[in-house]
């Protein structure tokens, strides 16, 4: 059907109505606006008063079931007008058909407001259900969240206590292989010391005939500076070989004569005495060379008993001269072998390392003035004095 026959059709069903609730066919041509408008109203009315009725989960249905009110009200009205168009008299029909334009010129300019009035209110009553629903679920989620922060706190202590738990338990698990890992390891050594034991004692006696035989072939002219250098070497050698054997395994038997008190594992003899200052940037107890005059000497023996049934037996100390250069000098001797023979003032604490065999020994140590002039401090010191020794059984 074509809007203005359908038009046309409403105005001459409004009109009918107006016609068959009057005493005439006469009507004011000027008010099928206003009928029109008030019939709308009507419509809308009644949309909101159901809309707001079922505010809530029927609401797109109730929207539904008037979209289906408002079609039945069309249809109701077109097959009302088809029906009553049939019944009035020709007379009726004329006059109604020559004045229809105007009637829908009202209707049309009453539409515009229809329109507007319609969507304006049905906006508000969206504006409100949107409202309701708002604050419905903010209501839900103002009530969810003292039980969640409560939840999260009850979950947060869980979690600490079992943190708390794992590391105890770690630091037991920890405990347990470091002790597990010493029982390995003290099973490791007392099986390995005796062969990394000999060996080493073997190749330290190889190499100290190597060196030995080397020592004694040198010319007579070179004999000295030659023999200090292979000395020096070999001693090198065997410190080496003593510090890869002292990370294997500990000896099972230490001396130590580091002066801290006035006893000692060694029997000292001559004028020597115990001191305690800071030399070399160092404050510690010493043994240091007695005051002389020029051309004299000071003089201590050290007795080093070492059993016949002793192996991989090592001998060392630290020494420090200052003294006038080649002039005053420091000696040490061990059996009547020079280790050391030193001078000046520049000098700092040395360590001296070296292989010892079973028997008495004798570590002579020997402060030696020149006739005339000193400097620095004027002495020779030692400490530390060490031996070490394995014993076979």
């Amino acid at each position: 059907m074509e809007k203005k026959s359908m038009k046309k059709k409403i105005a001459v069903g409004i009109l009918a109505a107006g016609i068959l609730t009057s005493s005439s066919l006469a009507f004011a041509s000027t008010n099928a606006g206003e009928l029109f408008t008030n019939y709308a109203a009507q419509l809308l009315n009644d949309a909101k008063s159901t809309v707001s009725s079922t505010l809530g989960s029927k609401t797109s249905d109730m929207i539904g079931a008037l979209k289906n009110k408002l079609n039945a009200y069309a249809s109701d009205t077109e097959n009302g007008v088809n029906n009553k168009q049939g019944e009035l008299e020709q007379a009726g029909v004329n006059k109604i058909n020559s004045q229809s334009d105007e009637h829908i010129k009202a209707i049309n300019n009453a539409l515009p407001g229809i329109n507007q009035n319609t969507t304006d209110q049905f906006s508000q009553l969206v504006a409100q259900l949107n409202a309701q629903i708002t604050a419905g679920v903010e209501g839900e989620v103002n009530g969810l969240k003292p039980d969640f922060s409560s939840q999260v706190s009850n979950g947060q202590q869980k979690i600490t206590a079992e943190q708390a738990k794992a590391l105890d338990d770690l630091e037991d698990a920890i405990n347990a292989a470091k002790v597990t890992l010493g029982q390995l390891i003290d099973e490791q050594k007392k099986s390995t010391d005796a062969t990394v034991k000999t060996y080493l004692s073997d190749e330290i006696k190889r190499v100290t005939n190597i060196i030995n035989a080397a020592t004694d072939q040198l010319e007579l002219k070179k004999a000295t500076a030659l023999a200090n250098k292979a000395t020096s070497i070999k001693n090198d050698t065997l410190n080496d070989l003593d510090s890869l054997a002292s990370g294997l395994y500990t000896p099972q038997n230490s001396f130590l004569a580091d002066f801290e008190s006035a006893s000692s594992p060694f029997s000292i003899a001559g004028d020597w005495g115990r001191i305690n200052s800071k030399v070399d940037g160092k404050t510690d107890y010493y043994l240091i060379s007695n005051n002389i005059p020029n051309n004299s000497s000071s003089t201590a023996e050290v007795t080093i008993n070492v059993p016949d049934n002793a192996y991989n037996a090592f001998l060392s100390f630290d020494y420090l001269v200052l003294s006038q250069l080649d002039k005053d000098i420091l000696t040490i001797s061990l059996d009547g072998n020079v280790l050391v023979s030193e001078s000046g003032t520049d000098n700092h604490w040395t360590n001296k390392k070296l292989t010892i065999q079973p028997g008495k020994h004798v570590l002579k140590l020997t402060y030696a003035k020149d006739k005339s002039g000193s400097s620095s401090k004027d002495a020779g010191y030692i400490d530390n004095i060490s031996l070490k020794y394995d014993l076979r059984k």
